[in-house]
């Protein structure tokens, strides 16, 4: 069987893995190696202390970030909503 971690709940068994693509408008390249050091450090408290999830993977370039999740139980939209509004705020200043 595969090493996929299924979470088991009382009805229902799953394994939800997202792909992200978080692309900066008009793909400007405006994400320096410091930004992304920080975007991943945060993305990572993020994910696995305050949703519970597991950041199986994250990389980036100057004008796009992938993330790949693993997540059980909370909503995948939650997380984007609170990664993009962070986003806004780094990049806007």
């Amino acid at each position: 069987m595969d090493n996929k971690t299924y979470t088991r709940n009382a009805h229902s068994v799953c394994c939800l893995t997202y792909h992200a693509v978080f692309v900066i408008k008009y793909r400007r390249k405006v994400i320096t190696p410091e930004i992304l050091a920080f975007m991943r450090s945060h993305t990572d408290y993020l994910i696995s202390q305050r949703y519970h999830g597991k950041l199986l993977e994250f990389n980036g370039e100057e004008d796009h970030i992938h993330i790949l999740i693993n997540y059980g139980k909370i909503l995948f939209g939650v997380t984007v909503t609170s990664y993009r509004q962070l986003a806004v705020q780094i990049w806007k200043y």
